[in-house]
């Protein structure tokens, strides 16, 4: 039979007032109202904020003579919100470098830093840091330290003879100050400035060695061997 199309049209028409909401859509409103939790739908709570800072040295460079001190000041500058403590250390010193920190009394978050050089250290100029650590936040600040020759060290030095054995009793005499030789030959004077001059004399022997222009903390002075090499490069006479 042949069927017009405006029949099937009328057929297929919705009755007035009738609504059908599509399957997915339905699914989806079931799917929302089954998953869907008070807690999933909170708003979090503020975070909270990093702990930030920086640190500011009063210098990048400085210079001590070894066996010295000098002071540089350590400001920790905070970020808005951060009222933490921060640790403050030294780092990538030598061996014979070290530092003391202390803060500064009536002025927050500055520090005084105490930096010491052994006699002992060589004269260099090394790469340090102050570093600076709150919780799992760190921070550095790196400077120069020039060491120095010391202006006035301990003299420990031997006296040997011809066949470089020592010389026990010689009297070793540096700037007026006269030390005697052990059994071994060692001899030490306190407080010797560089460039120096070393008299010795042997007790009941009528024989002066004078070295000039000596420069090294442990010299090894020589007697009765004026062709021996000499410390430092310095003359010597005997008289």
């Amino acid at each position: 039979m042949h069927v017009h199309p405006a029949m099937n049209r009328r057929r297929l028409a919705r009755r007035p007032g009738t609504k059908v909401a599509p399957a997915a859509a339905f699914g989806w409103l079931m799917l929302l109202a089954g998953c869907t939790s008070p807690a999933a739908l909170s708003v979090p709570g503020p975070l909270t904020p990093p702990q930030r800072f920086t640190l500011q040295l009063s210098t990048a460079q400085t210079t001590l003579a070894a066996g010295a001190t000098v002071h540089v000041t350590v400001t920790v500058a905070r970020d808005p919100g951060f009222t933490g403590g921060v640790a403050l250390s030294l780092d990538g010193a030598p061996t014979g470098l070290t530092a003391t920190i202390t803060p500064v009394a009536g002025a927050p978050d500055t520090s005084d830093v105490a930096i010491s050089a052994l006699a002992s250290l060589v004269p260099l100029t090394y790469h340090v840091s102050i570093d600076g650590a709150a919780g799992i936040e760190t921070e550095r600040v790196s400077f120069l330290a020039t060491v120095t020759e010391a202006a006035a060290f301990d003299v420990r030095g031997r006296v040997v003879d011809l066949f470089r054995e020592p010389v026990a009793g010689a009297l070793v005499t540096i700037a007026g100050v006269t030390a005697t030789a052990a059994a071994d030959g060692r001899f030490s004077l306190p407080d010797v400035a560089r460039p120096y001059d070393a008299v010795v004399t042997l007790p009941g022997i009528d024989e002066v060695h004078e070295f000039v222009g000596l420069e090294r903390a442990n010299p090894v002075l020589p007697l009765l061997d004026q062709q021996a090499t000499v410390p430092d490069g310095a003359s010597v006479a005997a008289r």
